[in-house]
């Protein structure tokens, strides 16, 4: 009997080491399949880490120039929003530049945060006696981004800017950007768009004017310190 069990014990020895060894190859397998596609990631983005959320507090600047209607009733169609997007109505052109921080979430959701500021230079208030430059623009936006492999970036949002005047605000959209998020994640360079936007004055809460634009802009993010 102990002679069975002698010849037995190998056996069993065998059998029990089978799980532990299949466990060991299918792991490395896992790490094998991981190394592989991490490689071939490598490869279609020239070495960089591919990025998939963005989340936390960025910094940002921003510099616009603007073709941009004049004041008219809210719903008139101002510019043709087909290209070439012919002029309605007489317009101006207008720069802007701001700077501000906005908070990235993982499930794809952004905004822009109040303490942002913008300040706006109309290019045809030259006469003596005119006032050229409005400081103080201060937007709120929220929106959503999305990141394809290659690290293209596209990012939506509608705006709220109040305004030095107490009272008027303005509903600003749709803004569309597009560009690259680099640096692991840590900058977002975008491009806005050729997509008309409205813009409608409203006065505590009442429509009173709106104008219509198209702009050339570029949007910079940076990741900020925790």
């Amino acid at each position: 009997m102990a002679n069975k069990k002698s010849h037995l014990y190998p056996a069993l020895i065998a059998l029990a080491t089978l799980p532990a060894y299949s466990m060991h190859a299918a792991a490395s397998d896992d790490v094998k399949d991981e190394a592989l596609i991490s490689k071939l990631g490598d490869e279609v983005l020239g070495g960089a880490q591919r990025v998939r959320n963005l989340i936390g507090k960025f910094g940002w600047t921003t510099q616009q120039v603007c073709v941009r209607t004049l004041p008219n009733p809210p719903g008139v169609q101002q510019i043709d929003p087909n290209p070439p997007n012919q002029l309605n109505v007489p317009a101006e052109i207008v720069s802007m530049a701001g700077v501000g921080t906005a908070t990235f979430n993982r499930d794809g959701t952004m905004h822009i945060d109040a303490g942002s500021t913008a300040n706006e230079l109309r290019q045809s208030q030259t006469a003596p006696g005119d006032t050229p430059l409005t400081n103080g623009l201060s937007p709120v936006c929220d929106g959503t981004y999305s990141i394809d492999p290659t690290n293209r970036a596209k990012v939506d949002w509608n705006c709220h800017i109040t305004t030095p005047t107490p009272g008027l605000v303005i509903a600003a959209g749709p803004v569309n950007w597009d560009g690259w998020v680099a640096d692991d994640g840590r900058t977002i360079d975008l491009n806005l768009k050729g997509t008309l936007q409205t813009l409608t004055f409203q006065m505590n809460g009442t429509p009173v004017s709106a104008v219509q634009r198209l702009c050339i802009q570029r949007f910079v993010f940076h990741k900020l310190p925790k």
